[in-house]
């Protein structure tokens, strides 16, 4: 019969408690990096996936129809043409999004440190 922890080690004290007694402070910068990954997770990986998954689809239907099956790869490539056109025009905004989120992290962490040389 296997004993628990506590009675194998019974000079071992359990801790149940977080050792925090309150909030934990927040990181300088900590709110623009919660934003910048909603922005990637959210807004960025759509305009990736949707198309990189017609391009497999395509890729496919023209390697069916280099095999000699009958098949019409051209409307999965017109459909990734213009879902990779579309996105490569909404990232050109997100990046831009992205830049300045990034300028004002880096800016809070740097006020962060001088604050906290001050101190």
């Amino acid at each position: 019969m296997v004993k628990s922890a506590r009675q194998r080690f019974p000079f071992r004290k359990v801790f149940d408690g977080s050792p925090l007694k309150g909030k934990p402070l927040r990181n300088p910068g900590q709110s623009l990096d919660d934003a910048l990954n909603r922005v990637f997770e959210v807004e960025l990986l759509p305009y990736v996936l949707f198309p990189g998954f017609f391009w497999i689809l395509a890729l496919f239907e023209w390697v069916a129809r280099w095999k000699g099956m009958p098949r019409s790869p051209e409307l999965y490539a017109i459909v990734a043409v213009a879902l990779s056109v579309w996105s490569a025009w909404r990232l050109s905004r997100l990046h831009r999004v992205i830049r300045d989120a990034k300028l004002g992290r880096d800016g809070e962490r740097a006020v962060g440190l001088y604050l906290e040389g001050l101190r």
